[in-house]
């Protein structure tokens, strides 16, 4: 017999695990259970599944189950709205990249998709409408990116921003690419990662380990391996994923499907130089989709600070806001500056934001933004 409590923000992000793990993990037995057992604030649900940018993934799991009948029908109607308008724009992303591909090949460039669009032209989702994508990012190798820019600003696309020549080597990927009617935006890039995490993953490494998308002759996606890796360094060394104790569950069920084809574990014993980082990642996936791992990789001493912080981030959002906050202005105001110092690039880069309008103007939009929030 179940018992009913009120959901907070943690139970409701662990309740969006097991919903996105369902039929990998879950059968419908389970999710009956944690279902009933339950009483689910619906629009805080809405909320963080929106915010985590997995909203769109829940219809296909409740779409042809029981589990229909535990979520208010405007909600189920919301859902399948989502999921059917981003099904759409996904067929729409995949004629892009045959636009894209056919442009490339007349100069004879072969790409490699990254991330969501390597994903989805691969097919690692089920349905088709779960996978949400800001932008198609392509790698191409370093000395055919002018050409492969040049040829896409050819064939229609557009820049939406001007390219610092000041700091050529802070730049992973060239300008945003845009193309008016096409419905996301292209980056063209040069390295796979910041140039400091090029000794872990290149270009090189990773066209030597390719593979063909099927049905696009000359067109390539990363190995799984490398997908994973790739995946956190781009979300948790990059985006300081491990810094702020913050990762979005689109990442996390990426990282899900993907660990069914390569172990993760595997994987990140690969890479001691961030092993403690991926230990604390992987704290997280496990937490979140409740898996209990065959095997761990810890480094010694090792006390999952990172999975507490992220928990304690969900259950109480007043200490995820001010943890944020005081963690981002240590890190612009007080490290960077002291970096700087002994850092020529980082010294280059502080003074262009010193002189830079816009950056001030960032700046006062960003923590006018989180203030009213």
């Amino acid at each position: 017999m179940g018992y009913f409590h009120t959901m907070n923000k943690l139970d409701t992000y662990l309740l969006t695990g097991k919903l996105l793990a369902k039929d990998i993990l879950y059968d419908e037995s389970d999710l009956t259970i944690a279902l009933k057992d339950a009483d689910p604030d619906w629009e805080l649900f809405t909320r963080l599944a929106d915010g985590h940018l997995v909203l769109q993934t829940i219809y296909p799991k409740i779409a042809k189950s029981t589990l229909k009948q535990f979520f208010p029908e405007d909600l189920i109607t919301h859902l399948r709205i989502i999921n059917e308008m981003n099904t759409q724009r996904t067929l729409e992303i995949i004629d892009q990249c045959k636009e894209i591909d056919a442009i490339l090949q007349e100069i004879e460039v072969s790409p490699m998709y990254m991330k969501g669009a390597a994903n989805i032209l691969e097919g690692l989702y089920n349905d088709p409408g779960e996978r949400i994508l800001h932008d198609i990012d392509i790698l191409v190798r370093e000395d055919q990116t002018d050409d492969a820019f040049q040829a896409l600003i050819n064939g229609g696309y557009k820049l939406n921003d001007v390219f610092d020549q000041r700091l050529p080597l802070s730049s992973k990927h060239y300008p945003i690419l845009f193309k008016p009617g096409q419905p996301v935006y292209v980056e063209v890039h040069r390295y796979p990662v910041s140039p400091k995490y090029l000794d872990t993953l290149n270009t090189d490494v990773l066209f030597s380990d390719k593979r063909e998308i099927n049905g696009m002759k000359g067109v390539y996606a990363m190995s799984d391996h490398h997908k994973i890796i790739h995946s956190f360094i781009h979300s948790q060394m990059e985006h300081s994923g491990h810094y702020y104790a913050r990762e979005f569950l689109r990442t996390l069920y990426d990282l899900l499907l993907l660990s069914q084809k390569a172990d993760p574990e595997t994987v990140f014993k690969g890479y001691p130089e961030f092993q403690r980082y991926t230990a604390g990642y992987l704290d997280v996936f496990y937490k979140t989709f409740s898996i209990k791992p065959r095997v761990r990789y810890y480094p010694v001493p090792y006390f999952h600070c990172y999975v507490r912080r992220y928990q304690l981030s969900l259950r109480y959002p007043g200490f995820g806001k001010a943890s944020f906050l005081v963690r981002r202005i240590l890190r612009s105001f007080i490290l960077f500056p002291l970096q700087a110092i002994f850092d020529k690039q980082k010294r280059k880069s502080l003074i262009i934001k010193l002189f830079t309008k816009d950056w001030y103007r960032k700046q006062l939009m960003f923590y006018g933004n989180f203030f009213k929030k």
